[in-house]
């Protein structure tokens, strides 16, 4: 199970792609969830500097 930004219930574990969605696995899904998944770090990452 993740929450609204892919993240699992152990923190700074994301999931994405098929793992996320197995029901609908496509390759466009599963790269929007990257980049979306990029940016939660990337910010994190930047709040935490």
């Amino acid at each position: 199970m993740i929450d609204s930004n892919c993240e699992t219930s152990v923190k700074n574990v994301y999931a994405i792609g098929d793992v996320a969605n197995p029901l609908a696995p496509t390759i466009s899904g599963a790269v929007g969830m990257g980049a979306s998944v990029a940016k939660v770090i990337y910010e994190r990452i930047k709040s935490n500097v």
